[in-house]
């Protein structure tokens, strides 16, 4: 994707890593987070 984007474009990077040990719990609370910044964004 980023190779499409202007050279200069306003870039963000979120991760939620170790998906094979995470609880419902935690990925809840990434996708609240992933919800909130694209809301920003």
């Amino acid at each position: 994707m980023r190779a499409l984007c202007a050279t200069r474009c306003k870039t963000f990077f979120l991760a939620h890593y170790l998906m094979d040990s995470s609880t419902p719990k935690s990925r809840a609370a990434f996708l609240g987070k992933v919800r909130v910044k694209l809301e920003r964004f």
